[in-house]
């Protein structure tokens, strides 16, 4: 798995969180079929690579924003890699993955999460007092998926909403047909 990393404490009100975004983050997949992620936490790498698995002190606190956006891709905002532990999330901002449908090329089917824990993964907390959203479209016969918050790892034992969390895939039309998922918050 190679060496873990470890993330220090940001000195702020409240918990000394490992990770703080006040600003904004954002990944953009400007291209046809190229995926996008706003913050990745370890994990796999796109060409399959392992990358090192992070322990992050306390949790990760977004107060601005992290984003991603692509075009017939997937999209995520945030992904918690294996190997990986944030035991707290607190979502104080927005979180946010959206994906666009372009005619311009084939259209293999896409996931969109606003928030993932893949497998192998750790977070114990969820506290959501702002946005975590996912939207995807797709057109007659295709695939989309969208996953608000998506735990793969199993790890999330609480939850505290108190905000908006919402997963949404729209067809291009009234009447297509379009195969897939659809949760604001899937803990399985």
């Amino acid at each position: 798995m190679g060496v873990l990393a470890a993330a220090g404490s940001v000195a702020a009100s409240g918990p000394h969180y490992g990770i703080v975004i006040r600003g904004s983050v954002a990944g953009t997949g400007v291209y046809d079929g190229r995926s996008a992620t706003g913050l990745q936490i370890g994990g796999v790498e796109y060409d399959g690579t392992l990358l090192k698995g992070v322990n992050v002190a306390v949790g990760l606190n977004v107060v601005g924003s992290v984003s991603a956006s692509s075009y017939n891709a997937n999209a995520t905002g945030v992904t918690i890699g294996s190997g990986s532990t944030v035991p707290l999330l607190q979502i104080d901002g927005v979180v946010s993955a959206a994906q666009a449908y372009s005619t311009y090329s084939a259209f293999p089917g896409v996931t969109v999460t606003g928030l993932n824990l893949e497998p192998g993964a750790s977070a114990t907390t969820l506290n959501n007092t702002g946005v975590i959203s996912a939207a995807a479209n797709a057109a007659n016969g295709q695939s989309a998926s969208a996953y608000g918050v998506r735990d793969q790892s199993g790890t999330i034992s609480t939850v505290l909403n108190e905000g908006a969390i919402s997963a949404v895939v729209t067809p291009q039309t009234l009447t297509d047909t379009i195969s897939g998922k659809v949760a604001a918050l899937d803990l399985s």
